[in-house]
């Protein structure tokens, strides 16, 4: 296994991704990791990703960090976020931010705190978007009145 070229890597289907061991993923090259499939590191189950080396990791392309499940992007820990660069962190949508562990979360450096994806305050969840939260709110209590307003708390 350790000796198939990066053309042959890339011939594997996605379906076979899932099924390879933790030993023939550990031969990959850093090239051959990059030059695999978006579908195929998704494929990838949370416990492979999350054995990919320090330089396998650092081989992922923008394209295949955009292309992760939520779930391998929860399975990262503290130490293993340190290893992702600024692009890569910067890759991530907010939906795979969301997904970071708290370890993950606290681990990242202000560089990559500030590479990350933002959502704008009228996206639709809880956040400090006045209508939001009000419907949220009133979805909450069961009625149709909340006994004060929301407030708008930008700024603060």
């Amino acid at each position: 296994f350790a000796a198939l070229a990066t053309a042959q890597m890339s011939g594997l289907s996605t379906a076979q991704m899932p099924w390879l061991s933790a030993d023939q993923l550990a031969v990959l090259g850093t090239a051959q990791v990059a030059a695999l499939d978006t579908q195929d590191v998704a494929a990838l189950s949370a416990g492979q990703f999350i054995g990919l080396s320090t330089d396998q990791t650092a081989a992922l392309t923008t394209n295949q960090v955009r292309g992760l499940k939520t779930a391998q992007i929860a399975a990262i820990d503290g130490a293993q976020i340190t290893v992702f660069s600024t692009d890569q962190i910067g890759a991530l949508s907010t939906a795979q931010a969301a997904a970071l562990s708290a370890t993950a979360g606290v681990a990242l450096s202000t560089d990559q705190v500030g590479a990350l994806a933002t959502a704008d305050a009228a996206h639709g969840s809880f956040d400090n978007d006045v209508e939001v939260v009000t419907r949220t709110l009133l979805r909450i209590r069961g009625g149709d009145s909340l006994p004060m307003p929301v407030d708008d708390l930008r700024g603060y």
